[in-house]
């Protein structure tokens, strides 16, 4: 296993915290070999992932895990995080990694999409498992947000 404190700068272990630090090292490792950062949580047993990458003036986000009342003020931080922070001209939220959805999920996701219309950015839904796929059609969630398979 590698040595996480190696990868933190000093400054930030004093400062932040040794759970900071080591939550991080993990988002900087990750981001070396796979070009996203990630940020995740775990709530009952079940971990959460919020992946993301900006190319161009287009954002990705990944959805790892299960989006549910557990999860969803988690999730909505971190994405209202990425749409403050940057310039965007689409913002693309990846689901094929995502096992399940509930309502609450939903909401998430039209809160974003408020959010972006604000801002005339269009959201996308990519590839979503058949699960969410059912979920998102039968709430009409599609005539709003297309879904783009690839």
């Amino acid at each position: 296993m590698t040595n996480l404190k190696n990868c933190v700068k000093p400054r930030e272990r004093i400062v932040r915290g040794a759970f900071f630090v080591q939550f991080t090292a993990v988002v900087i490792i990750y981001d070396k070999f796979r070009r996203f950062k990630s940020a995740s949580v775990r709530v009952r047993g079940v971990i959460m992932k919020v992946e993301h990458k900006l190319v161009r003036s287009t954002l990705y986000v990944n959805l790892i895990g299960e989006l549910d009342t557990g999860s969803a003020d988690y999730v909505r931080d971190e994405m209202d995080k990425l749409i403050s922070a940057k310039k965007l001209e689409r913002f693309i939220i990846d689901l094929s990694a995502l096992e399940f959805m509930d309502s609450t999920g939903i909401g998430v996701l039209l809160g974003r999409y408020k959010k972006l219309k604000a801002k005339s950015v269009p959201m996308y839904l990519a590839s979503p498992v058949r699960c969410v796929d059912k979920v998102l059609t039968l709430s009409g969630v599609y005539d709003i947000m297309p879904k783009l398979n690839y």
